[in-house]
C-alpha cells in the first residue's frame, strides 16, 4: 500500500462512525429526522449540540425512549449522517488511490445475476435472486 496514513485515517473514521452509531442508538436518535437529504423539512434544522453530546447525562427513572429533547436527538442524528458522508468520501478516495496497485479479480467482467459484482453475495442467497435467476434469458448464472 502506497499511503498507509490514508488507510489509518479511514480506519479511524470507521471507528468514529461506529461510536456515533452506538451513541445514536443509545439515545434513541435514529428516528429524529424525517426525510432525506433534508431533516424534518430543513437542510439545517434546530439542533442542540451541547445537550446531544453531553457525556455525563443522567439515566433517569426509566430507559424508555431516553431523556433527551428533539433538538438534541436531531444533532446526534445529523452528526451520524455527516460521519457517514465523511467515511464514504474517505473510502472512495482510498479506493481511487489504490485501484491501480491492487487488482480486483473479475472486476472487468459483468456476470448475469449480479453475484460477483455490484449486488454482492447476499443477493445470491435471497429470494429476489431466484426470481432473477429463472426469469431471465441467461438462466442460472451462479
Amino acid at each position: 500500500m502506497r499511503q498507509p496514513w490514508l488507510a489509518t485515517l479511514a480506519a479511524a473514521l470507521l471507528l468514529g462512525q461506529l461510536a456515533l452509531g452506538g451513541w445514536t442508538s443509545s439515545n434513541y436518535a435514529g428516528l429524529a429526522c424525517e426525510g432525506f437529504p433534508t431533516c424534518n423539512g430543513s437542510l439545517w434544522p434546530a439542533m442542540d449540540w451541547g445537550e446531544g453530546f453531553h457525556l455525563s447525562q443522567d439515566v433517569g427513572p426509566s430507559y424508555l425512549h431516553g431523556q433527551l429533547h428533539g433538538e438534541a436527538r436531531t444533532a446526534i442524528h445529523l452528526a451520524h449522517r455527516g460521519g457517514a458522508v465523511l467515511l464514504g468520501a474517505m473510502l472512495l478516495m482510498l479506493y481511487w488511490r489504490q485501484r491501480r496497485h491492487v487488482p480486483i479479480p473479475g472486476a472487468g467482467r459483468w456476470q448475469p445475476g449480479g453475484c460477483r459484482l455490484g449486488w454482492g453475495s447476499p443477493m445470491c442467497c435471497g429470494g429476489c435472486h431466484w426470481i432473477w435467476r429463472w426469469r431471465t434469458p441467461w438462466g442460472p448464472s451462479c
